[in-house]
Parts: structure tokens; C-alpha cells; sequence
């Protein structure tokens, strides 16, 4: 079993690749040593809350989704759509793509809010010239 700052080396790891970028690549962006940042990617050293938050930036994903499974992750947020159905194909997506689905699927709801509001503001403006 791997210790806690093996597993989010692992996951920081995997945050990486599914944003294709190399180990100096963003030891270059979080202003580290490639050997450090070597060394957080094989959960030999801890990485702080700052550094956390300047990789989940730079992979587009969040904190939460570099330190926690993904079983804690989906039993913590129940409403979200892939925990009522774990062979959702939601799964078998990077952080990084799940991220930019919610984040889709968010602006779709807003995009359809939005739409409500010019269609009621247009039935005013036609009520108003009649």
C-alpha cells in the first residue's frame, strides 16, 4: 500500500502526462529543481499547499483531485453524475478531461439560462410595443 505522499505523487504524476508536458516543464513553472520535483512525482518528499495549488493551475485540474482517490473523491461529492453510475465512460477519463467536461457542462447550463432570459426579455419588449 502506498504511503499518502506516494499516492498524490502518483496522481500528480498522471496530471502531468495527461497534460503533456515533461518533468522540467513544470519544474520550470513552479520555480524547483527537475530533481525535486523528480522526487514529488516518486512521493520521496511532500509537497505543500502552494505547490499543490500552482500544479492543479498548470494541469487545469483541482487540489482536491491531486490528493484525494478517486473512490473518496466520488463518496464526497454524491450528487455528481458519475457516482450514481460507476461504468459511467466519465471514469475512464484523465482529471484533466473531467475538469474541462464539468467545466462544458456548466457553461451549457449557463448558455441555456442566459437564453431563457433573452427570450422573456424579448416577449416584454414585444408586449410593450403593442
Amino acid at each position: 500500500m502506498d504511503k499518502p505522499q506516494q499516492a498524490i505523487g502518483k496522481r500528480i504524476r498522471r496530471a502531468r502526462m495527461d497534460a503533456n508536458m515533461k518533468q522540467q516543464e513544470v519544474a520550470d513553472s513552479v520555480n524547483i529543481s527537475r530533481s525535486n520535483y523528480q522526487k514529488i512525482e516518486a512521493g520521496n518528499i511532500g509537497v505543500s499547499g502552494v505547490m499543490l495549488s500552482q500544479l492543479s493551475q498548470l494541469f487545469n485540474t483541482t487540489v482536491e483531485e491531486l490528493v484525494t482517490s478517486e473512490t473518496d473523491l466520488y463518496r464526497r461529492h454524491p450528487g455528481h453524475q458519475v457516482a450514481s453510475d460507476p461504468n459511467s465512460a466519465y471514469y475512464d477519463l484523465s482529471p484533466r478531461e473531467r475538469s474541462l467536461t464539468d467545466k462544458v457542462t456548466l457553461l451549457e447550463e449557463m448558455l441555456r439560462d442566459k437564453e431563457e432570459i433573452i427570450k422573456l426579455l424579448k416577449e416584454k419588449l414585444n408586449g410593450a410595443d403593442e
